[in-house]
């Protein structure tokens, strides 16, 4: 009897421990030598680690090259909101408004989500060539002077955050317009008997039984902002011109296998890292109130 409650205590625990393996190994065992790195003089080369306690994260907040980057991070996930929830909400009540074709449209929008990431940047290359490139000719058909996309320090940030978000615009419509296919139909039926136009039915009915599919979207571009946007500024820019382009992950690469100084990027990391946190923490404890959950 007592190997049998052993055996049912410990079933349960058994059957999650090969999941839960792989999630110590890869993620919080990493985690956790990352805050060790952060306080050690290491460039990953030499068996030797000297013990620096705090200097690493006082070196980083007078370094311009962190400030410039701990700004440009902010601007990325400002920039990407549009691209992230305004937009791929619009096209999805555009395409829900089409009687035909529907799923070629919704077909045509979903292809860069299945591009490579790095085949997409290439071909953003050739179309921001500064001279015979796409954008070039659009420019120079209407009277404008081409822009240097990506060597101008003032649009480079910008132009990344063009690529990012058209890469992820598809898989995002996909999902607004899920959300915007399962609101019950009897539900807009009955405010169109109530008189209700269709802003005060998208305002009022719609964007309500949407907003949980909405703060997903919100949670989650802001914690993988940096990931969305590393392949591109690796691709695209390398982080410049001027470190214009360069964010907190980028940096993050940059210290630890470009300068070989594993201290400065485990702090980087850190601090990376519990800022997203707290910005998670503050997104779910104010959003989540205005959030509508279907009883």
């Amino acid at each position: 009897m007592r190997k049998y409650k052993m055996r049912t205590k410990i079933s349960p625990y058994l059957y999650i421990l090969p999941a839960v393996i792989p999630i110590l190994l890869f993620f919080y065992w990493p985690l956790l030598y990352n805050a060790v790195l952060s306080f050690m003089d290491w460039d990953l080369i030499s068996p030797n680690k000297n013990f620096v306690g705090l200097k690493n994260f006082r070196s980083l907040f007078g370094r311009e090259d962190f400030q410039l980057s701990l700004i440009n991070t902010g601007k990325y996930v400002l920039g990407l909101f549009p691209l992230s929830i305004v937009i791929p909400l619009a096209l999805s009540l555009l395409v829900l408004s089409i009687r035909r074709l529907r799923g070629a449209y919704e077909s045509l929008l979903f292809i860069p989500t299945v591009l490579s990431f790095s085949v997409a940047c290439f071909v953003w290359i050739w179309m921001y060539t500064p001279f015979d490139g796409v954008i070039a000719k659009l420019f120079n058909a209407v009277g404008l002077r081409p822009l240097s996309w990506l060597a101008d320090h003032r649009v480079a940030l910008w132009s990344i955050v063009i690529v990012s978000g058209w890469r992820m615009l598809g898989y995002h419509q996909l999902i607004c317009g899920s959300a915007l296919k399962a609101i019950p139909e009897e539900i807009i039926e009955a405010a169109l008997i109530d008189g209700a136009g269709p802003w005060r039915r998208f305002w009022s009915i719609k964007l309500p039984l949407i907003s949980p599919t909405i703060f997903f979207l919100l949670v989650t571009t802001v914690i993988f902002v940096s990931d969305y946007v590393f392949i591109p500024i690796h691709i695209l820019t390398r982080g410049g011109p001027y470190n214009s382009t360069n964010n907190l992950i980028y940096l993050v690469y940059q210290y630890g296998f470009r300068y070989f100084n594993a201290g400065l990027a485990g702090a980087t990391a850190l601090i990376t890292f519990g800022l997203f946190a707290v910005v998670a923490f503050l997104i779910f404890y104010f959003g989540e109130r205005k959030v509508h959950y279907e009883n």
